[in-house]
């Protein structure tokens, strides 16, 4: 059963050039993806965000605290005192 994809022009013709590289044509890159997500039971890709990381404000009030040695514990003599310390927040 074909699949038909409705993709802009400008996008399948960098495809088509990024794919030939690679000895294939899109068409034949898709059935490659398909195929492959089916096999491993996953996305053959890493997904990435091209955005920005911004931490959330806690992780940004932690970050800001190591870097400026404040609100910190320790140091502790024995992995007990760590780790009573840290029950106690």
């Amino acid at each position: 059963m074909p699949l038909v994809i409705d993709i802009d022009n400008n996008v399948k013709c960098a495809a088509d050039n990024l794919f030939a590289d690679y000895g294939m044509n899109t068409a034949e890159a898709m059935k490659f993806f398909v195929y492959t997500a089916v096999k491993t039971n996953s996305v053959p890709f890493a997904f990435t965000n091209n955005y920005a990381y911004e931490p959330r404000q806690s992780m940004a009030d932690a970050i800001n605290d190591t870097e400026n040695n404040t609100n910190l514990y320790g140091p502790f003599d024995t992995a007990e005192e760590m780790f009573n310390a840290l029950l106690e927040d």
